[in-house]
């Protein structure tokens, strides 16, 4: 610190006053550039169209780039269509609960995307000199399916392809992802609406109107892309079902990009969570993997000081008070030691940054930047409430560094493992409600599926079972892989009111009472 005056207590709560962190939300994001700025490139990649398949942990970022590429103009020659609203109900999460055949979903999937993209060629073209024929061919077969926008009051797209019959196709199919997928039987319709008769769409005949689109756009130098996200909100349990649609959407998207002979012109941007992706991969049903081009987004622990320096040097009132120029001081470091107290750990050399990392990570363990700007506007909070209080009181003693005190950030963290527990987990997996309940007051460790599954009272269950339950708790991140077993994340300890050891009990006694409970299953079934 520099030798100025000290502080007044007024003074210490104006800065706290023009501090602002946001919550890291994407919805909520203003400045949504700043959460590019650190992400090992991702946003770049984007843009420059070098990556279509965007992955990343959970609170990285990939909401944010979708909507900056969906919001706003990032090149001349190019538009983005979102695929959803992206404030409702994803209009395709349907398909994930649809228990259809692979080859009808990316039937369904390639109709969906042709119809958004005929669309929108027809608004954008419609009526302009030299592409006539053109427009007009790709209107008359979205009006005879019933697909024009225009039409849409009464169903919307997806209802309506979604009404159509399937027939599986036996055709040779792509050389990438095999079959092209179900034909679909659309019922025709005149002007009023009324059917008069029925056609058989091919996936060839979807990918004709997407090479008419394609050719349109060339004529005029323009680019269109198919943005997808929220994905993540259609997984819930990791079942057969909601990975078909998944994997019908990847192999459509690949089908397209061969159809149009990987020219870009129309081109498809999905944002997945990473270990949707992983699980995909490692699908013997998934095998094509290797042609997607993808790019994970992970964070490091100086890229969120960073971000955390960043937001912080926003305010005028802090950087004219601590951000004095100093040698061999980054602006960072100083940053950091104004805000928060010293909590790096000795033992495992952890700087103060990579200790709020780790405990802002959920089981997926992946450094999480809108967890540590949630956690550090749950402390700013903190802090606020109380100098305000104490300045009422006459009694207030907070010292001018940091701002932050440890009471502070142990209160906003557990204000965070609250709020995520909930949105992060029981709203989004609804399915391991019954099981995180059993979690309370427990131990944070588990040396072996067996004890977890003990823990959480499914005790007769066989080894297949108890992996698919350890799956679905491992997909929330509420729990996460150790070197010694599982463990639940300090993210959720204290919204769970665990603590952090195991049983110290030796396993033989541990599991003594309880062993009987497996007897039946058989040391083929039994959890292990």
């Amino acid at each position: 610190m520099s030798h100025r005056d000290a502080m007044s207590q007024e003074g210490i709560m104006a800065v706290l006053d023009s501090l602002e962190f946001g919550d890291g939300t994407a919805e909520n994001e203003e400045n949504l550039l700043e959460v590019f700025l650190y992400s090992s490139g991702a946003y770049s990649r984007v843009i420059k169209d070098e990556a279509d398949v965007i992955t990343g942990p959970k609170g990285c970022g990939k909401s944010a780039i979708y909507r900056v590429i969906t919001e706003t103009q990032i090149a001349k020659d190019l538009t983005v269509l979102p695929a959803a609203n992206p404030t409702g109900t994803p209009v395709f999460k349907v398909l994930f609960k649809e228990d259809s055949s692979e080859s009808r979903l990316r039937g369904i999937w390639t109709a969906y995307i042709t119809s958004l993209v005929g669309n929108w060629i027809v608004d954008a073209f419609d009526g302009t000199p030299g592409y006539g024929y053109q427009v007009e061919e790709i209107r008359d077969i979205l009006e005879l399916l019933g697909l024009r926008r225009a039409q849409e009051a009464k169903r919307s797209l997806m209802q309506r392809i979604r009404r159509a019959q399937s027939i599986e196709a036996g055709a040779e199919g792509s050389l990438l992802t095999g079959a092209l997928g179900a034909s679909l039987k659309f019922e025709l319709a005149d002007a009023d609406q009324e059917a008069s008769g029925a056609v058989l769409l091919e996936p060839a005949d979807f990918f004709s109107v997407l090479q008419k689109s394609a050719e349109v756009l060339m004529d005029a130098g323009q680019r269109l892309w198919v943005a997808f996200d929220r994905l993540d909100e259609c997984f819930t349990s990791d079942s057969p079902v909601e990975r078909r649609a998944l994997r019908a959407l990847l192999r459509t998207h690949l089908d397209i990009s061969q159809a149009l002979n990987y020219s870009r012109v129309v081109n498809m941007k999905i944002f997945l969570r990473s270990d949707l992706l992983a699980r995909m991969s490692s699908d013997v049903a998934f095998t094509n993997s290797t042609h997607l081009r993808q790019e994970d987004i992970r964070w490091n622990s100086d890229a969120i000081a960073d971000l955390i320096a960043t937001r912080a040097q926003q305010s005028q009132l802090f950087r004219e008070r601590y951000l004095e120029p100093r040698a061999g001081h980054s602006l960072v470091k100083r940053s950091w030691e104004a805000l928060v107290p010293d909590l790096s750990s000795g033992r495992r050399r952890l700087s103060t940054s990579q200790v709020i990392c780790e405990r802002t990570a959920d089981g997926n363990r992946g450094f999480n930047p809108r967890n540590v700007l949630s956690l550090f506007s749950f402390a700013l909070a903190s802090a606020r409430s109380r100098q305000r209080r104490a300045l009422d009181l006459g009694d207030a003693q907070r010292a001018e560094v940091p701002l932050l005190e440890q009471r502070d950030i142990e209160s906003a963290a557990g204000d965070l493992s609250r709020r995520r527990l909930t949105d992060s987990v029981l709203n989004e997996f609804p399915g391991v409600a019954k099981y995180v309940r059993r979690l309370e007051k427990g131990p944070a460790e588990f040396p072996s599926l067996r004890s977890l599954m003990i823990r959480i009272g499914q005790t007769a269950v066989a080894q297949d079972r108890a992996e698919e339950i350890l799956q679905q708790l491992q997909m929330s991140g509420v729990i996460g892989t150790t070197r010694n077993g599982y463990s639940i994340p300090r993210l959720y300890r204290a919204s769970l009111n665990v603590n952090g050891a195991a049983d110290a009990k030796p396993a033989h006694e541990r599991y003594r009472v309880r062993r009987h409970l497996f007897a039946d299953k058989g040391s083929a079934d039994a959890v292990e």
